[in-house]
């Protein structure tokens, strides 16, 4: 019986190729998941800090911008609160008188795949003022 010689008969190594082909996807499937699982928790902390602000408003309607915005960063746990984004607006519609709060945070990935891309998170809230 003739023993196979050549490079296609060799199986050494086999694992070792088997193992850079299902790590690659496995890994990034693992940073994918670490990344939303960020990104849902910087979101949360963004509802939360709006919520925060929403009863800022509520209990007292004329509080100023500087405040409420001082409110919201001091709510906002989930990041740097330097990198939140504040946005308040007065508004009325009908005869109603309202304040909407937005705030938006600039998430820097860990895996620099799309080089220099943030991923930017925000909410917003509509509150009614009573009159």
């Amino acid at each position: 019986m003739k023993k196979k010689h050549g490079f296609l008969a060799d199986r050494r190594g086999a694992t070792a190729v088997e193992f850079a082909l299902v790590a690659l996807p496995f890994v990034m499937l693992l940073l994918g998941l670490i990344e939303f699982g960020r990104a849902l928790h910087i979101k949360n902390g963004l509802d939360y800090a709006a919520d925060r602000t929403q009863r800022q408003i509520i209990i007292d309607g004329t509080a100023n911008s500087t405040e409420l915005a001082s409110g919201a960063r001091k709510a906002f746990l989930a990041g740097d609160p330097n990198k939140l984004q504040v946005t308040l607006a007065a508004g009325s519609s009908g005869g109603t008188n309202f304040r909407t709060v937005r705030l938006s945070y600039a998430m820097t990935l860990l895996v620099p795949i799309p080089k220099g891309v943030d991923v930017v998170l925000s909410t917003s809230r509509k509150v009614v003022l009573a009159n």
